[in-house]
């Protein structure tokens, strides 16, 4: 069977596997992004060079980079978000409420709009 010519999808294991090797083959970061931590621009590097990709990051400052950078960016939150506007999680406020609790910084105010968002 032939590979078709298209998106891949993956779990993290193979990208941490040629990461290791240094096989990722991904284009140099943006010069505006070099004080990110390199995961970050690592992500904007490969939206860049994927027409119609869009990034997920949590960090504010790597956030404002890829907007400038005319990339649709979504976090953690915007997923669970997305997630619940699908159909695939019933509610977005226990899941929030667990990610508080494995000590990920959430701001009580941006857990207040996400949870108007979705009506809980």
């Amino acid at each position: 069977m032939a590979v078709p010519n298209s998106t891949a999808v993956t779990n993290t294991s193979p990208i941490i596997a040629l990461a290791a090797i240094g096989e990722i083959g991904l284009p140099p970061p943006p010069q505006l992004a070099t004080h990110l931590h390199q995961g970050e621009q690592e992500a904007i590097a490969l939206a860049l060079a994927t027409p119609g990709a869009w990034v997920i990051l949590d960090d504010g400052e790597a956030r404002q980079i890829a907007l400038a950078l005319g990339l649709f960016v979504k976090g953690t939150l915007g997923i669970l978000v997305e997630g619940r506007r699908r159909g695939f999680i019933a509610k977005v406020r226990p899941l929030i409420e667990e990610l508080v609790r494995q000590g990920n910084y959430v701001s009580t105010d941006l857990i207040g709009r996400v949870l108007a968002s979705v009506g809980e």
